[in-house]
């Protein structure tokens, strides 16, 4: 019987390590949600960059922006300017990137979490299946003992009434 109570004790901490694992994959599957919405923003922005980008394409024509400056100064802040636009340009295309790779990983983890569940169904099926064998075990020797019981007890009225 106690074998039996710490099997059916395992197979419940073994339903709470799946119950575990699946609000995992839950959450990983609304992060994966999250950052493609962040994706596609992300998208939407360094398009419209790309779209400025383009319409400010040649160097030459950069260079006459800065050139076409009153002073000094303002030819300066717009080369400033220019320097910063692509920067930001290179910053939005790593963010994007740094994103998909977030959701490869947290595709992965998810992975390895249905593989880890899937190892605890089956430890899990072989422990009920222990259980069942346990208790047909404990059952046949019960009603092994009840026949010897029910001999004896024949045998002991015989032996009275002899």
């Amino acid at each position: 019987n106690a074998q039996i109570a710490l099997r059916d004790d395992l197979i419940r901490n073994i339903n709470g390590d799946i119950h575990n694992i699946e609000g995992e994959i839950n959450a990983g599957l609304k992060n994966v949600g999250l950052l493609k919405e962040d994706i596609s923003a992300l998208k939407r922005e360094y398009g419209k960059m790309i779209k400025r980008a383009y319409r400010q394409r040649s160097s030459y024509d950069k260079l006459m922006y800065v050139f076409a400056s009153e002073s000094f100064y303002r030819a300066y802040k717009r080369y400033k300017i220019t320097q910063r636009f692509a920067e930001a340009r290179r910053q939005q295309a790593q963010m994007i990137q740094g994103k998909e790779q977030d959701i490869l990983l947290v595709v992965q983890r998810m992975e390895s979490d249905k593989q880890q569940k899937s190892e605890l169904l089956k430890s899990k099926e072989g422990e009920k299946k222990e259980v069942e064998s346990l208790k047909q075990t404990q059952q046949g020797k019960l009603s092994d003992l009840k026949k010897e019981e029910a001999r004896l007890k024949s045998q002991q009225a015989k032996q009275k009434s002899d």
